[in-house]
């Protein structure tokens, strides 16, 4: 992992405590937001970059750099529109999938990452695309927000055990 990797991890810890009001994506080029494809009850998909709402104003912004290296990548950023998916709770523990996903790069970058609310909800961002049902495929420039740690855990992007459900983050 390098030095970016190492934020983004850091930025999703910094998540523990703080409430998150909802979750949102919008259109790269004009900032505006845009719809979430509902696959199912516990799946949402889309193209556009997502970010998940605290309450505090701020967005922890999740987009996916496609170059040589493959990696979800993290920023918090101020909010500018409210959410356009409502969520609510504390966050408890917050998790993260690192693996090797790139073809052209041999190293452990960070794909999905996940949030445990203290109502026991998960809420998780994974680079990828629904294929069949809940079935995904990684994609490496599309999302998947996923609310099911079944979903979570059976997709796996790397072939680790543990999918997007990931490890815990301490």
């Amino acid at each position: 992992m390098d030095e970016l990797d190492r934020q983004s991890l850091q930025k999703i810890r910094m998540a523990i405590g703080r409430t998150v009001t909802g979750l949102s994506c919008f259109e790269w080029e004009t900032r505006e937001p845009s719809s979430f494809n509902e696959k199912g009850p516990s799946l949402l998909e889309t193209y556009w970059p997502v970010r998940i709402h605290f309450d505090d104003s701020k967005c922890l912004q999740f987009y996916s750099e496609v170059s040589n290296t493959v990696r979800l990548t993290v920023e918090e950023v101020e909010e500018t529109y409210p959410p356009t998916v409502a969520v609510g709770g504390t966050v408890a523990s917050v998790r993260a999938a690192i693996g090797e996903v790139s073809l052209l790069e041999v190293k452990d970058t960070p794909w999905a990452a996940g949030f445990v609310l203290d109502h026991g909800q998960f809420l998780g961002v994974a680079l990828g695309e629904t294929a069949f049902g809940d079935t995904i495929d990684f994609i490496p420039d599309s999302f998947v927000v996923i609310s099911d740690r079944r979903i979570a855990t059976s997709y796996s992007a790397d072939g680790s055990p543990d999918g997007a459900w990931g490890q815990e983050l301490h």
